[in-house]
């Protein structure tokens, strides 16, 4: 069969990947030229069948250069180098072509000196040639041997420049990169969109706004205001210089926004912590058809990982599957570091697994993961399969490796892999000294690492001083820590955590007078207050306070009504009341009674913790849902249903109720089973929905006695589950505890 009609056919399917088809159509052609052979074996080339390629290329008795070219360029794609340079040797007529394919191909693959070689070897070298060889050398991180070969090169045209500019800007040398686009203009050379994308990274490095903004009008003036890549790069340069505000115009302006736009917002979001809108314009790029690539998954997920939301992340994560971006180098690190954040790290080592092409964040990702679960030993097994493998460790290994062997007590490996490291000092820097420190004080070893602080090739900076005074401090050696603290002084005299903790040293030892010494110059000679602060995040409504500011008002109430609370348990149990409410798995009792203990003492000034005895185990945190959900009838699932099937329309995040109406008729089941207050039913549904519009209805008894306060309380215990109010309870009343002690006796 030779219609002409089956050219376009045959290719039309190897445009659209479909190589079976166009195999069929391929065999039923009787004589097949040299042209549509090319095509044939690009095609199984370009779709992984490099074995039939070749065994199409043999078949043919004549073979041109191009033919030659697309057969090299099919080893090279494939990953198969070595064929690539069998067949250049065999090849009877080489080309720049032949020779700048295999030089590409080395390059690509870290063949650093084997592409140098053949690239000397070239009896003739066009612009392509040189520009491919600067290319490489900048990939290969070999900036000052590409920037010497762009000086040699005997013409520049705007690719080499452009190479040159993002190159140096990929290796944190962005002034240099904006000093060579200057230099191209000098020199005549207009830019084009790849060179006006480089140049306004470049000023998103280094947040130079004049210039970017300067970069905006000169592209625009050049007729490249729609362009892709870059509208693409004005959107992250203005959310890299915080004007969001600017990168959705910009946004906004593009008529015709491909899956490159899209996910330059989506990233810009993620730049300026907004992940909701994130999230959100993710969703729309989804509505509007857009298919995510590489990058839109990685800023989604980045996103999920911030706001903690695993359900979220497993909905992309099963997007990203489906569109096969599961084995991704990529998208697989940001779903490690998803799952290991939000606590799952059994499914994080999964997804770990599953990525076929580990980088070295791949392995960064995971051992951080592990320290932060405390999986010391499988962090270090990790470690040495990277050893094994070859594989080049930094900076973020060394640290995810000392906090795995610091959050296990494994001292003694900390000291050996600091020791491994030590060999190679371009890779440690100052927070491996600070946690080195850290591990040593923690081993009783104060006086190793003073040494290592007083050893260290450069000056100590602040952080480790504090570390090892905190150390110090903690042992209560006096020496070590007033030899640290005149150190940190020197550095920052109004450093107010070096004053607390030679405080509380004092207070601990009982040397008094120096503790109201430390208090008068803190508060008198330097004015330096310690400003306690701390958050509470109530399902998932976030709450500040910071120690009586107006900021913390919002939460002031349930303070003062918790510490009403305790007030009654205490006069409770000196009256001989048994605490009937106790939370479930606590032996709450010892705990409370030395805290109170704590506080009352007036004349020690001493912060020691109280000791808290368990009978059992506390409540898993992933357990407070599941336990509030079966006790409202709504199944633990995450269905939202309840077992007569019916939907309540309850998110996965933090159990929230949206269905109102059907919560409202739950708890007031549960609230006439238990006999409940009609205020239970107002508390419990404060607690779990936001920003409903019957919200206000339920608002209006807040005011209580500190006794109907305490009924209260034990009936939402009953009611909606010990844990999670038992938990929040806690936090709230340590916290006020120590407003109260810091209020009246200072430290």
């Amino acid at each position: 069969m030779d219609h002409p009609n089956c050219y376009s056919v045959l290719a039309d399917h190897l445009r659209n990947r479909r190589i079976d088809e166009a195999r069929a159509l391929f065999s039923r052609i009787r004589l097949p030229g040299v042209y549509l052979c090319t095509k044939m074996i690009a095609g199984y080339a370009e779709n992984g069948r490099l074995k039939d390629a070749l065994d199409l290329f043999d078949e043919m008795p004549v073979k041109d250069v191009v033919m030659w070219n697309s057969m090299i360029k099919g080893c090279v794609g494939c990953g198969d180098v070595e064929m690539a340079m069998e067949l250049l040797d065999e090849m009877p007529e080489r080309n720049v072509v032949s020779y700048t394919t295999v030089i590409t191909g080395f390059l690509k693959f870290g063949m650093v000196e084997e592409a140098g070689a053949l690239f000397r070897e070239m009896p003739s070298r066009d612009i392509t040639a040189w520009n491919a060889m600067v290319s490489g050398y900048f990939e290969n991180d070999r900036v000052e041997e590409a920037l010497r070969l762009f000086e040699m090169m005997p013409h520049r045209n705007v690719v080499s420049w452009t190479t040159v500019i993002c190159g140096l800007d990929r290796h944190e040398r962005s002034h240099e990169a904006l000093m060579s686009f200057a230099k191209m203009l000098g020199f005549g050379v207009k830019p084009n969109s790849n060179t006006f994308a480089s140049v306004l990274t470049a000023c998103a490095t280094t947040k130079d706004l004049v210039l970017g903004c300067g970069i905006h009008a000169a592209s625009t003036k050049a007729g490249l205001r729609f362009d892709v890549y870059v509208t693409a790069s004005l959107i992250t340069f203005y959310a890299t210089c915080l004007k969001i505000d600017d990168s959705c115009r910009v946004f906004q302006e593009k008529i015709h926004k491909n899956v490159v736009v899209w996910t330059s917002l989506v990233t810009a979001y993620t730049l300026n912590h907004m992940h909701k809108n994130a999230l959100s314009l993710f969703a729309r790029m989804l509505q509007n058809c857009i298919p995510p690539n590489q990058s839109s998954f990685t800023s989604a997920l980045n996103s999920t990982c911030e706001e903690q939301s695993v359900d979220h992340g497993k909905e992309i994560h099963c997007l990203a599957f489906k569109l096969g971006f599961n084995a991704d180098a990529y998208v697989g690190n940001s779903l490690v570091v998803l799952y290991s954040k939000c606590g799952d790290m059994s499914d994080g080592l999964l997804m770990f697994d599953e990525i076929k092409h580990k980088n070295i964040v791949s392995w960064n990702s995971i051992i951080v993961g592990c320290a932060q679960h405390g999986l010391g030993n499988h962090a270090l097994g990790l470690f040495a399969q990277m050893v094994r493998r070859d594989v080049v460790t930094d900076d973020i290994t060394l640290a995810g490796l000392l906090a795995a062997c610091s959050h296990s007590g494994m001292f003694g490996k900390a000291r050996a892999i600091f020791g491994y490291f030590s060999m190679s000092m371009e890779i440690i820097k100052m927070e491996h000294y600070a946690c080195m420190v850290d591990i040593l004080c923690r081993d009783g070893r104060l006086d190793e690492a003073e040494n290592l602080v007083n050893g260290m090739p450069v000056e100590p900076n602040l952080s480790v001083w504090v570390v090892l005074l905190s150390g110090c401090a903690k042992h209560c050696d006096v020496e070590f820590a007033e030899r640290a603290a005149k150190k940190v002084f020197q550095l920052d005299p109004n450093c107010s955590a070096a004053y607390v903790m030679l405080s509380n040293m004092y207070a601990a030892i009982g040397r008094w007078d120096d503790v109201e010494r430390i208090r008068v110059e803190m508060k008198r000679k330097r004015n330096i207050v310690k400003q306690p602060g701390f958050s509470v995040k109530l399902m998932a409504d976030a709450r500040t306070d910071t120690g009586g500011s107006s900021a913390g008002k919002g939460i002031g109430d349930l303070w003062n009504k918790l510490f009403g609370w305790v007030m009654k348990m205490k006069s409770d149990e000196q009256s001989g009341i048994s605490q009937q409410h106790l939370p479930i798995g606590t032996n709450r009792l010892p705990g409370e009674r030395a805290l109170r203990e704590w506080m009352s003492n007036d004349s020690s000034g001493e912060e020691s913790e109280p000791e808290v005895v368990r009978s059992e185990p506390l409540i898993k945190p992933g357990q407070v849902r599941e336990l509030m959900l079966e006790r409202l009838g709504l199944g633990s699932n995450g269905s939202g249903t309840d077992s007569d099937g019916a939907g309540h329309g309850v998110l996965e995040d933090f159990g929230i109720v949206t269905n109102i109406e059907g919560f409202q008729e739950r708890l007031q089941e549960i609230v006439r089973e238990e006999s409940c207050a009609a205020d239970s039913l107002e508390g419990v549904a404060e607690m779990f929905q936001e920003g409903d519009a019957e919200e206000e209805s339920l608002d209006s008894n807040r005011s209580e006695s500190e006794s109907a306060g305490m009924e209260w309380a034990s009936r939402v215990f009953s009611a909606a589950g010990h844990a999670l109010i038992w938990v929040l309870g806690k936090v709230c009343w340590c916290a006020d505890v120590l407003l109260q002690h810091y209020n009246a006796h200072g430290f």
